[in-house]
């Protein structure tokens, strides 16, 4: 991914929605789930970055960074 360097990346995990769930809720269902206000090292990244995921029913796993 082009948008973001190679590194670790945290976040807050929330319990409900499609923004920042935590990976064990995140369904091969197709839809779209976004993760955003990223920390690499404690320090929030800078320019701000987000991530988007889509897992299929066919094991297909997209990944986007913007």
């Amino acid at each position: 991914m082009p948008a973001l360097q190679p590194g670790v990346y945290r976040f807050s995990p929330r319990e409900s929605g499609k923004v920042n769930p935590d990976f064990g809720r995140v369904e091969a269902d197709g839809e779209v789930y976004c993760y955003d206000s990223l920390t690499n090292r404690g320090r929030p990244i800078a320019p701000s970055r987000i991530v988007l995921i889509q897992f299929n029913g066919d094991s297909v796993l997209r990944i986007d960074g913007q």
